[in-house]
């Protein structure tokens, strides 16, 4: 069995993933301005979350079958200093619209659907 396609919409960022891994076809989308929830409806309008955590500014890397810190070599946890309070969440019906298409679009290609 192989893996046909991966579609996660918030994967953990700022990461290096180390050997085990044969990419041949893979695409990463950014969606320029769009925050998190940017395809919940429910969230029309700008908020910060001040309490919850954040690791958009922490960089990451695979070592051992562990998630490291690259900057301190050690196991990463969400007491790290790279860790930020107060992310922010919007609804963005452009870029929920083009996800939406993308995710259309690949799964009729991926899964042989019909249109």
């Amino acid at each position: 069995m192989e893996i046909a396609a991966d579609l996660p919409f918030y994967p953990a960022c700022n990461f290096e993933l180390v050997g085990g891994f044969e990419v041949s076809d893979a695409a990463i989308t950014e969606y320029p301005g769009a925050l998190h929830a940017f395809e919940n409806p429910k969230s029309p309008s700008f908020n910060v979350f001040p309490d919850a955590q954040t690791s958009r500014s922490c960089r990451r890397r695979e070592g051992n079958g562990r998630f490291l810190n690259a900057d301190t070599g050690q196991p990463f946890t969400y007491r790290d200093a790279c860790v930020e309070l107060g992310p922010a969440i919007q609804y963005d019906d452009g870029a929920a619209d083009a996800a939406q298409a993308a995710v259309r679009t690949l799964a009729t290609r991926i899964l042989r659907l019909a249109n």
